[in-house]
This record gives C-alpha cells, sequence and structure tokens, in this order.
C-alpha cells in the first residue's frame, strides 16, 4: 500500500493506492477510452465511470473531494497508476 499526498485547485488530498485502488484507475481509464468510441453505449458506459470515481472516493481519496475537483484528482490518480506500474 502507497499513500501520495496530491494538490487539486489548491486542495490537499490523500491518495492510497493499493492493489484494489489499481484495479480501479485501470478500469476507470478503459471506460474513458471506450466512452469515446462507442456512442451507442454512452449511457452505460457514463453510469459505469460514475461507480468507478464514487468508490474510488470511498477507497482511496481522502478527505472526500469537492466535485470541481474530480476530474484533476482522476487525472493525477492515472500518473501514479503510471508511475507505480513503471516501477514494477
Amino acid at each position: 500500500m502507497e499513500r501520495h499526498e496530491i494538490q487539486v485547485n489548491g486542495r490537499n488530498y490523500t491518495v492510497t493506492l493499493n492493489d484494489r485502488t489499481n484495479l480501479m484507475i485501470v478500469r476507470l481509464r478503459r471506460l474513458y477510452s471506450a466512452s469515446y468510441g462507442d456512442v451507442e453505449s454512452f449511457d452505460e458506459i457514463s453510469t459505469a465511470i460514475s461507480d468507478t470515481i464514487n468508490e474510488l472516493k470511498k477507497h482511496a481519496i481522502t478527505p472526500e473531494p469537492n466535485d470541481e475537483d474530480l476530474d484533476g484528482i482522476v487525472q493525477e490518480l492515472f500518473k501514479l497508476a503510471e508511475k507505480r506500474a513503471s516501477r514494477g
């Protein structure tokens, strides 16, 4: 388990990465990619994205993020997951 401090829009958050949260981040990245290419399933994909973000909010991010920070937090999660994956 790893803890990282991130700052988004001037607010500080602690992100906890472990195998479970890493899988959620990978799933979220795949869902984002799918949303661009599958217009017919957009509603389903949007719901899955929302559900995954809510799970990450519960299990990986403290304190509870503001809605306006979520996009920035997701981008930071992607960066952290990439760094973690590159280390093996």
